[in-house]
């Protein structure tokens, strides 16, 4: 069965937080996978881990930046409500699925942290 949990950056330090998402009426929070504290998160920052790991064992989130060895373009992970499934979408908008295997996918950023 696939891990599902997610990350978002902590409001106060700014810094990455891992484990389940807690979502009340006035904001979200993540409870941390390592204890029992509840960091309150920027929404926008909220991805879901997508249950793959990247050539060098790196967890996959939504919204992060995926390097393709094979066709060497760069792509954004994104969650599709249509087909309920995690995509890759290049600058230029066209998607693909994760069919290839991931031993040719690098992590190399995400669009929090690295946007241009």
């Amino acid at each position: 069965m696939r891990e599902i949990k997610f990350r978002g950056k902590d409001i106060v330090s700014k810094e990455w937080v891992y484990g389940d998402l807690l979502q009340y009426q006035d904001g979200c929070a993540i409870r941390s996978c390592k204890g029992h504290y509840h960091y309150g998160v920027i929404p926008d920052t909220i991805g879901q881990y997508t249950g793959l790991k990247d050539k060098n064992g790196k967890e996959i989130y939504e919204g992060d930046i995926v390097y393709d060895l094979t066709d060497r373009l760069e792509y954004e992970v994104i969650w599709d409500e249509e087909t309920l499934a995690f995509l890759l979408r290049a600058c230029d908008g066209h998607i693909m699925s994760f069919f290839a295997p991931n031993e040719y996918k690098e992590v190399v950023g995400n669009i929090y942290d690295d946007a241009k």
